[in-house]
């Protein structure tokens, strides 16, 4: 009994993570398009450098089987925002509109929104979603 209790709680430990990066073939992707991202608020002054910009969640992506899917964070200056919108419709464009990128930000931290409350999230102040020609 003790060791089904084990597997029932490590099953529930890692059900969520898996769930939240959904890997797929757009993951290196995303990882490279995050690299541009980590740029663009360096250059601003939202953070001093790549670590400092992933210690403060700005944003999170995922590379899915379809595209990538990115959710800002704290980031509202329309400068930045219309870099980051330039920067995912180039790569939509150098993609030849093959796959999905969906953009959502939101005024608040990272920290924020995720503790608003259980069962309701802040809702977003930005949507880009450019769907692939499949």
């Amino acid at each position: 009994m003790k060791f089904l209790v084990k597997i029932l709680l490590l099953g529930i430990l890692i059900s969520p993570s898996l769930m939240a990066t959904k890997p797929g073939y757009y993951n290196d992707y995303a990882h490279e398009m995050s690299k541009k991202l980590y740029n663009i608020l360096v250059q601003s002054g939202y953070c001093l450098d790549i670590n400092e910009c992933k210690k403060k969640e700005y944003f999170l992506y995922t590379g899915t089987n379809d595209g990538l899917d990115i959710e800002l964070y704290g980031i509202t200056d329309p400068d930045v925002l219309k870099e980051i919108a330039n920067i995912l419709f180039m790569a939509f464009k150098e993609k030849n509109k093959q796959m999905n990128i969906s953009l959502v930000g939101y005024q608040q931290s990272h920290k924020d929104v995720i503790n608003f409350g259980l069962f309701t999230k802040k809702a977003p102040f930005i949507q880009l979603i450019l769907e692939g020609e499949k």
